[in-house]
């Protein structure tokens, strides 16, 4: 049976400012990056019908691998849904992923859903993976933010 996520979480920085992160690939390479794993984006047309290629690497223990993803939907400010695979013939699953934004009293509040995750796939560690991420993200996003209230101080 198929397993599947959710992460709901608060983002004190604007929707706008926290999809726009989602669509583009230099942010993407700093927040996706992991403490263990950096993040390469080969390719990223965020369109709908738009593919995206990220390749992450450990050097640490020698391994990189790639995830290919297709845009679904993306509606701005408010929802980007895509489907993604591991780039490996042993990889037939289609995991599809779920992101919502809304406005907050303070900044953005984001739910991360995945489903279709295969049996072979640890959901906790799924999971965690994806806080590590948004910590990244929270900090890029919110990092903007004082910069720009510091400039107009």
């Amino acid at each position: 049976m198929a397993n599947s996520i959710r992460i709901d979480r608060t983002i004190q920085a604007p929707v706008s400012r926290v999809y726009g992160a989602f669509l583009d690939g230099k942010s993407i390479s700093r927040w996706m990056e992991r403490k263990d794993y950096t993040c390469k984006p080969l390719s990223f047309d965020p369109e709908v019908g738009g593919i995206f290629r990220l390749e992450f690497s450990n050097a640490s223990v020698n391994l990189t691998y790639v995830i290919i993803g297709e845009f679904e939907e993306l509606s701005v400010n408010q929802r980007i849904r895509y489907c993604e695979r591991l780039d490996s013939p042993g990889w037939t699953s289609r995991v599809e992923t779920v992101i919502d934004f809304a406005p907050a009293s303070r900044g953005t509040a984001l739910t991360v859903t995945q489903s279709n995750l295969p049996a072979t796939v640890s959901p906790h560690a799924i999971t965690l993976a994806w806080q590590e991420c948004l910590d990244r993200l929270a900090a890029l996003t919110e990092q903007m933010v004082g910069s720009l209230q510091t400039q107009s101080i």
